[in-house]
């Protein structure tokens, strides 16, 4: 038969033995011939090169380690040594710039095998700028901008700190406004900007615009306006106003609409008329309101008082009088006065008999005016009389018959001028008439020619019997004076004549013994009067008359009463009200009164002042008394007194103490305003600073004005200022103007005038602000702070400024390395620990509290570019330097052989190295050789009988061996030694296949007693049987799940696989316990870790469920992170570990107690058998086992983020799970020897045969490392 001494070849030409082996014809027999090949085996098979999906780069090299061809490429391999590939960028490694900052730029790595043949596929990169050197912050606001004021606010609250901002650059900015309320009108607004890059500023002219009109309330009910008033109409009378910009709001912004106040005149007079009030604030902003004014004419000036009577009247004397009442007949003489309310009366209401001038006074509101009117009074009343019923005239008595002797009685309402008579005049009778009765009319007739009439029977007798008697004696001749001359007696108007002697008015009577006497009894009055003298002698009775005038010397009596009259209201004099007056002779003929000089008038001159008159009374005789009255003259309606407004035209005073707000008396503007009981008011006793004209509102006695004066309010008083002491740190962000104004940090001010706080711009350094540097670190500096108000006024103060580098920007931190280091790996180690060596990298860093720290302290044999890290309190905090790095591997690698060996000869095939070399390995694991001292070790007939000895070696990648020797006996049981010849042998047959060597399929090992269960890496899983099986394919898993562990907190662990071309593996696991969900993924490099605690990327992680967590790194490849449960179920464990980018899942020392419900891929825990979700299926098609324990939308999702598929898709499956992964492990460049041996450490059998797999599917011998 023929067999080679190597089936399996490298990439290259080598020498192949082929051994032939026959019995020569001899039964039983092997006898053996060699023959060598040069057989040259060529590499056509591109290299595999996975590339790296997610780079990141920053631009500062120091950050993050500079990108090269393997961080940019995740694995390589090929189906030759991967160790001779070559990887690399065509055309080098890409430079990237600021406007790469953001994006993932696409880089072509290609992988190159000794043969040439070339394999690429694309990174990404994610390029970034941590430092912000591409993003320096570069301030950019608005030139202007506009905003509307608040809501009733004269100011604007900009609640965006940005709000101004035009673009600003930078990264990470945020925003500070010094002015963040700016009131109505333009501002200057400075807007700081911070960002990660720095800090800049920038202005912009903000304008607030009040568009909010003013509130204007009119009064509400209706305003008089009389047309006399003193006082104009304002448009302050009928509205006020106010805004939201207050003091913007003044008397005078209110107005009428259209401007001009109205003006009235009479025919507006009752009338009520609506006007618009305009109220303007200082932005042109407006309100109305409507406000009815109510025209009236208190003073009547359009409806004077004017008097007008009718040029004359007549009237009857009223009854049993000699005079008319006229009282009640005032507007008999009125022919038309008019006026408001006007009132009449007649001065001396009674009119005598005849024609008088009688005065109409008429009064009305707007004063009293006269007229006169001729009133003639006529007596048409007859006067009474009464006559005897009998008179006997006797012809012998020495009486005459006389008017008397008829008329008893007559009266006459006007007793001047009565007269009596006799019808026909007084009879006389003869003694003819003795006997005789006659009836006589007896007459009175009154001054007016009235009438009345009354009979007397008249019997004419002779007592003495005269007639029959003769006369004896002379003839009796009366004969009297012709006049008379008497003053009337005291306090009467008639002369008492009748107790005078006759004989006095006689003038020569003749006749015997002869008396004179009066016949009649009646007094004559004043004037004169017929008096009849009655002679009678012998001869008979005579008579005759005296004219007697009876003169009237006697004054009247007269008393006056004082006066008051007003101006206005009553301004004449009423004579009735001034005098009384009697007079002797009143009853016949009244005496007149007169005012001595006429009845004066009186005007603002008077009033005050008691002025005399004289008033006369005369009688009919001409006769005078007078007396004196005193008028007091009044102005009640104070129409000699005005109102009258007068003001400063302008004024300056400064505020008061604290306030920006003037102070003003009510009187303080007053300039000699007139008037009576003045008093003041101000429209604004506390006005703001600044100028604004004050209206100043004056009220008197006679109504009210007003005024207005320009008042300028200024401010002289200091602003306060205190300084606080600072610590200024020279390289920190708390410095000038980092976040707000650094001057008005160092001191606080106020004044009187700020309203709205501190203006941005009012507190500054004197002089310029300061700067320190690194040399003024330690020392305490003097700043002299200064404040200015918006008057000008100043104030200062001192602040201590204490330099301090609490940032340490004066000592930055600057790393400095050595150029290379050398060093042994650790025992036992394809690497070294170089934790504890840093100091050793270190060739001088300098600055604040520096610590040092590899990027990598863990690195393989072999020399690499190792970064050290130095961070401290300065700025920059960190720095970076690289030193090149050997790791030299100079320990054996480990060998074991055999005891001993038989060759038989014509039975053995020619001795292989895994005959004598029974396990192996090294601390770099999987880079060995295996070799005996002889490439090909047979032996023949010679060696029968003998005893040899045959050297393993073992050699590792850096020359290092290790051998150990096997004593081989030489026989030949067959006797083939005694044939001579060759027999050949048929051809070679087929290489055995990994499934035909090593069937797949569950191990057939019975239950540990204490349950464990695991998946592994490429999806081998472990039964609680510890079973063995794989599921290849790409889906989410559940492992296991119980909702009743721990007490009812549940257990879930879920799988996710990724599927890479013909194989899969376990990318992420999951795992929940309670409410709390740990979620591990694999990557190409174990640093840092990559998990989510509860959805949280590298959270805390200190515990899941209640069980402590803890993480182990284990170089960069390797990391385990170790669930104890011990606190529930001693001695229990479940076991996560990530190895590069494979995951695996155990559960160490596993008890029924903790996971006897649980379900899932891994199997029932007592039976191990692979169950269905329905509990009883056994499924033992993997496949359809994967697929089966999918994970449902009804179980819990554990993930932070979906993967595809997911349910209803099925698990994505390989295309040829088994057949061109087959071809393509059988013609990997590692053997299943190498694998083998790599894998010898493991436990058990069905692990050694996963990880063999594992590490021919991946072609990397360090896939040991994951199990």
């Amino acid at each position: 038969m023929l067999h080679l001494d190597h089936y399996h070849l490298q990439g290259g030409t080598s020498a192949v033995t082929l051994h032939a082996t026959g019995d020569g014809g001899v039964a039983g027999c092997a006898l053996v011939d060699t023959c060598q090949t040069q057989v040259t085996v060529n590499d056509i098979e591109s290299p595999i090169i996975d590339c790296n999906s997610h780079v990141t780069y920053d631009l500062d090299s120091t950050l993050y380690t500079p990108l090269t061809a393997s961080t940019l490429a995740i694995s390589w391999y090929d189906n030759c040594d991967w160790n001779d590939i070559t990887v690399h960028v065509p055309g080098g490694i890409p430079t990237f710039g600021c406007q790469d900052v953001g994006t993932m730029q696409q880089v072509t790595v290609e992988a190159t095998d000794l043969a040439g043949n070339t394999a690429t596929c694309d990174a990404y990169v994610d390029v970034q700028d941590a430092m912000y050197s591409c993003s320096p912050t570069i301030a950019s606001c608005l030139a202007t901008e506009t905003f509307v004021a608040d809501p009733g606010c004269c100011e604007k609250y900009i609640d965006q700190s940005d709000a101004l901002d035009n673009g600003s650059t930078g990264e990470h900015l945020s925003f500070m406004m010094f002015n963040n309320m700016p009131r109505v009108g333009t501002t200057t607004i400075e807007t700081e900007v911070n960002g990660f890059g720095g800090t800049d500023k920038c202005s912009t002219e903000v304008t607030v615009v009040d568009d909010q009109p003013p509130t204007i309330h009119c009064l509400g009910y209706a305003h008089y306006v009389d047309l006399t008033s003193a006082t104009p109409l304002g448009p302050y009378d009928l509205a006020h106003a106010s805004d939201n910009c207050y003091d913007t709001i003044t008397p005078t912004s209110v107005s009428f609409q259209g401007g001009a106040v109205p003006t009235f005149g009479c025919a507006d007079v009752d009338t009520t008329q609506t006007f618009t009030m305009v109220a303007t604030d200082a932005s042109g902003n407006t309100a109305t309101c409507d406000q009815d004014i109510t025209i009236s004419d208190w003073s009547f000036s359009c409806n004077p008082t004017v008097a007008s009577c009718v040029s004359d009247l007549t009237y009857d004397t009223d009854p049993g009088m000699c005079s008319k009442d006229l009282t009640g007949l005032e507007n008999d003489l009125d022919n038309g006065s008019t006026g408001e309310a006007i009132s009449k009366w007649i001065d001396y209401a009674t009119a005598d008999v005849g024609t008088s001038t009688k005065t109409l006074r008429v009064y009305g509101s707007n004063g009293s005016e006269q007229c006169t009117t001729d009133v003639t009074i006529n007596d048409n009343e007859d006067p009474t009389i009464s006559c005897y019923t009998d008179f006997y005239y006797d012809l012998t008595s020495y009486t005459r018959m006389t008017v008397d002797n008829v008329i008893s009685s007559a009266s006459d309402n006007c007793w001047s001028g009565l007269t009596k008579s006799i019808q026909g005049g007084v009879p006389s009778f003869t003694c003819a008439d003795v006997g005789l009765t006659t009836t006589v009319t007896g007459v009175a007739t009154d001054a007016s020619g009235n009438t009345a009439t009354c009979d007397t029977t008249v019997t004419v007798i002779d007592s003495y019997d005269n007639c029959n008697t003769p006369s004896v004696g002379n003839p009796t001749v009366a004969s009297c004076v012709a006049t008379k001359n008497y003053d009337a007696d005291p306090s009467m108007c008639e002369k008492d004549i009748y107790s005078m002697d006759a004989s006095t008015f006689d003038n020569g009577s003749t006749g015997d013994n002869i008396m004179i006497s009066f016949p009649d009894w009646t007094n004559p009055k004043v004037g004169t009067t017929a008096i009849s003298v009655q002679v009678h002698g012998d001869g008979g009775t005579d008579y005759c008359e005296t004219q007697v005038t009876v003169n009237d010397i006697e004054p009247p009596t007269i008393s006056c009463w004082d006066q008051s009259i007003d101006l206005v209201n009553y301004p004449f004099l009423n004579e009735g009200c001034m005098v009384s007056a009697y007079d002797n002779c009143d009853i016949y003929s009244p005496a007149t009164i007169s005012v001595d000089g006429g009845m004066p008038t009186f005007g603002c001159a008077h009033v005050g002042t008691p002025q005399t008159v004289t008033m006369i009374a005369t009688d009919a005789s001409g006769n005078t008394a007078s007396c004196t009255l005193t008028v007091t003259v009044s102005d009640d309606t104070y129409s000699c007194s005005p109102t009258v407004a007068s003001c400063v035209s302008a004024k300056t005073i400064e505020t008061s103490q604290g306030s920006c707000y003037g102070s003003l008396t009510e009187d303080e503007l007053n300039d000699g305003s007139t008037g009576l009981h003045l008093s003041f008011m101000q429209a604004n006793t506390a006005p703001y600073l600044g100028t604004q004209t004050i209206t100043t509102e004056v009220y008197g006695s006679a109504g009210s004005d007003h005024c207005e004066t320009s008042l300028t309010v200024i401010d002289v008083e200091p602003p306060t200022i205190t300084c606080h002491d600072y610590n200024y740190d020279v390289g920190g962000t708390a410095y000038f103007g980092a976040y707000t104004s650094f001057a008005s940090t160092l001191a606080s001010a106020y004044d009187n005038c700020w309203l709205y706080g501190t203006p941005a711009d009012a507190v500054d350094f004197q002089g310029g602000e300061p700067t320190f540097g690194c040399a003024d670190v330690g020392t305490v500096q003097p700043v002299t702070m200064t404040v200015t108000d918006d008057s000008g006024n100043t104030a200062t103060c001192d602040s201590q400024i204490t330099v301090s580098d609490d940032m340490y920007s004066c000592k930055p931190t600057v790393a400095s390395c050595v150029s290379s280091l050398t060093y042994d790996a650790d025992p036992g180690s394809c690497s070294k620990d170089l934790t504890n060596f840093v100091n050793d990298f270190d060739n001088g860093s300098t600055g604040e509290s520096i610590s040092k720290m590899l990027t990598n302290s863990w690195p393989y044999v072999g020399t690499e570019s190792l970064t050290l890290e130095v961070t401290g309190y300065g700025s920059p905090y960190m720095d970076q330097c690289t030193t090149e790095v050997t790791i030299v591997d100079t320990e054996a690698p480990y060998i074991s052989c055999v005891s001993d060996i038989t060759y038989y000869v014509g039975m053995s095939a020619p001795l292989e190295y895994w005959d004598i070399i029974s396990s192996w390995g090294d601390n770099c694991c999987g880079d060995t050789t295996t070799t005996l001292q002889a490439n090909d070790v047979s032996f023949g007939c010679s060696d029968i009988d003998t005893t040899h000895t045959v050297t393993g070696v073992v050699t590792d990648g850096s020359g290092n061996t290790a051998t150990c020797d096997v004593p081989v006996t030489v026989l030949d049981t067959t006797g083939c030694c005694a044939v001579i010849g060759t027999v050949p042998s048929p051809p070679p047959g087929p290489s055995p296949t990994r499934d035909e060597v090593n069937p797949p399929g569950p191990s057939p090992t019975g239950p540990s007693p204490t349950g464990s269960t695991q998946s592994n890496g490429d999806p081998h899983f472990t039964t609680w049987t510890n079973e063995h099986f794989e599921f290849h394919g790409q889906c989410d898993l559940v492992m296991m799940s119980d909702p009743s562990f721990a007490d009812d907190i549940g257990l879930d662990v879920h799988l996710r696989t990724k599927l890479v071309r013909f194989w899969s593996y376990i990318k992420t696991a999951a795992i929940r316990i309670g409410n709390d969900i740990l979620e591990i993924e694999g990557w190409s490099d174990a640093n840092p870790a990559r998990y989510w605690i509860n959805y949280e990327y590298q959270g805390e992680l200190n515990e899941i469920g209640g069980f402590p967590v803890t993480t182990t790194p284990r170089g960069g490849k390797e990391r385990k992170y170790t669930i104890d449960l011990g606190s529930k179920y001693p001695g229990q464990f479940i076991l996560v570990k990530v190895f590069k980018e494979f995951v695996s899942v155990k559960v160490m020392n596993g008890s029924e107690e903790a996971f006897g419900k649980t379900v899932g891929i891994v199997g029932d825990f007592k039976t191990g058998k692979t169950l269905a979700r329905d509990g009883v299926t056994v499924i033992d098609h993997f496949a359809e086992l994967g697929n089966e324990w999918q994970v449902l939308p009804s179980d819990n999702k554990l993930f932070h983020e979906v993967g595809k598929p997911q349910f209803p898709e099925s698990c994505i499956m390989p295309e040829d799970p088994r057949g061109e992964r087959r071809r393509r492990l059988d013609e990997s460049e590692i053997s299943v020897e190498e694998a083998e041996r790599a894998c010898a450490g493991m436990k058990d059998a069905a692990t050694i045969k996963d990880c063999v797999y594992d590490i021919l599917a991946t072609q990397q011998l360090d896939m040991v490392g994951a199990f």
